[in-house]
């Protein structure tokens, strides 16, 4: 699964990538956040930048592994939520997890929780 076909299917527009720099930009000011959840979300598997249909910027918090397991799953809302608490939007961030192996399937919260199953 791409960038692209993860945006569409949440109906967004693709801005960027956020790399490793970006994130700990976003981090510095936060000090009320642990060492190890910063590291965490230092690597992130993957954090887009988009806008939906009425131009605001979004962001979402992706993590992709063999087990989509609810481990990733936490992962990558805890990284959406931070990413809303340092980036200031008013609306929730998104996070997805998408299983690596066999049919890929992703969930993203956009505000509500949503599944999406499709054939690998």
């Amino acid at each position: 699964m791409n960038t692209e076909t993860i945006l569409d299917r949440m109906e967004l527009t693709y801005v960027t990538i956020l790399d490793r720099r970006d994130l700990v930009g976003l981090l510095r000011r936060r000090r009320d956040i642990p060492t190890g959840e910063r590291q965490s979300f230092y690597q992130a598997d993957l954090v887009l930048e988009a806008r939906d249909d009425e131009g605001v910027t979004r962001h979402v918090a992706v993590e992709a592994s063999y087990t989509a397991d609810r481990w990733d799953s936490g992962r990558a809302l805890r990284n959406a939520q931070f990413l809303q608490r340092c980036t200031g939007h008013p609306r929730p961030q998104s996070s997805i997890t998408i299983n690596a192996l066999g049919h890929q399937r992703y969930r993203c919260q956009r505000p509500r929780p949503m599944r999406l199953r499709c054939g690998g």
